[in-house]
């Protein structure tokens, strides 16, 4: 989670509340979260899984959770990893938004899209809906993944899922004191 996401959250909390005075109390544990983001999302080595399937993975799982945040945060980090010729990273973005338009239910890709973007990522997004959606077996090791790639799909799949979690939440405290706040000045408090 960058700085830039952050402030955009704290920018709707009130400066002077408790809840954003408990928060810049925890920025430090934010800039742990947006160390751990990068040493999972751009590592210096990739090892098993690339950065184009990281930043693919990290974007399918926003947009399954309907987070327009992330979702176009980790588009923006599919486009900025993909080669400029690489048609892949477009029909990426189509095919999950299509997949998030439908979600819970499965989208399947059609063979000549499959065979663009790889059977490996699409086995990955299916084991991404799976364990999002409930519907259907988690499969401990998705075809064509070996058990280091799983462990990183695994970890993207909890990180952005507490990234979208974390500033749901911030936003719904933010949003829930917005009406006490505009009644204690009106009420001259």
């Amino acid at each position: 989670m960058t700085a830039s996401v952050l402030t955009a959250a704290l920018s709707e909390i009130a400066a002077d509340s408790l809840l954003r005075r408990a928060v810049m109390d925890r920025i430090g544990s934010c800039d742990d979260i947006a160390g751990s983001e990068a040493a999972l999302l751009m590592p210096d080595s990739p090892g098993p899984v690339s950065l184009l399937e990281r930043a693919a993975l990290a974007h399918h799982v926003a947009a399954l959770l309907g987070h327009d945040g992330l979702t176009d945060r980790y588009a923006r980090q599919l486009r900025g990893v993909a080669a400029p010729q690489d048609a892949a990273a477009d029909l990426i973005l189509i095919e999950t938004a299509r997949a998030a338009a439908v979600f819970p239910e499965l989208h399947r890709i059609s063979a000549p899209r499959r065979m663009a973007i790889g059977d490996r990522l699409v086995a990955g997004f299916r084991h991404v809906h799976a364990a999002l959606s409930g519907q259907g077996r988690v499969h401990a090791r998705p075809v064509g993944w070996d058990r280091a790639g799983v462990e990183v799909l695994s970890r993207i799949l909890t990180m952005v899922s507490f990234q979208a979690r974390l500033l749901t939440g911030l936003r719904q405290c933010a949003d829930a004191r917005r009406p006490l706040l505009a009644d204690h000045w009106r009420d001259g408090g």
